[in-house]
């Protein structure tokens, strides 16, 4: 990192886009925290390799990236899973606009974990583009929706069979 901040200043970068299919997260969090500035991040996926990716959530540097970085727009291009979207959530604490490609199975958890209300990392949390590996049916997804939101705090927007955009 240190050598390219001395090529780019890192903390003047408001755009972040990684486009290897292999970054494991201890990476991602050393980016995280020297480039304080970003308010966008597009991945184009999140490795799975790690033993225990928690354990990097516990060192020093990765406490402090929540409130250090101000990200507010993320998009995963690949398939993405709960304990991916967990350890990513945890770390942009600002975060508004999320836009993940999900196993279809996964989708009930993964919106219960994104729309809960005692989730501290999602609090700023406005919308959600899904796109998913199955058809996604509208009706499934707005009583899925209901017992977290109150009916007319969210509107639905289907893209296509597998893909919609949540807002509230």
């Amino acid at each position: 990192m240190s050598i390219l901040n001395r090529i780019v200043p890192l903390e003047g970068l408001h755009k972040i886009m990684i486009d290897s299919n292999h970054l494991n997260f201890s990476t991602l969090v050393e980016i995280l925290s020297s480039t304080p500035n970003c308010y966008q991040l597009i991945l184009n996926s999140l490795s799975s390799d790690e033993t225990h990716p928690l354990s990097i959530l516990l060192n020093s540097t990765s406490r402090s990236i929540p409130n250090a970085n101000k990200i507010t727009d993320i998009t995963i291009k690949s398939k993405c899973n709960l304990k991916q979207i967990k350890l990513l959530v945890s770390l942009c604490s600002h975060l508004q606009h999320l836009t993940i490609s999900v196993f279809h199975k996964e989708l009930p958890l993964i919106i219960k974990y994104l729309l809960s209300k005692s989730n501290k990392y999602t609090r700023h949390l406005a919308s959600l583009y899904i796109q998913s590996t199955e058809d996604i049916y509208i009706e499934k997804l707005i009583n899925l929706l209901q017992p977290l939101k109150q009916s007319d705090e969210f509107a639905v927007q289907e893209i296509s069979y597998r893909r919609c955009h949540i807002w509230w």
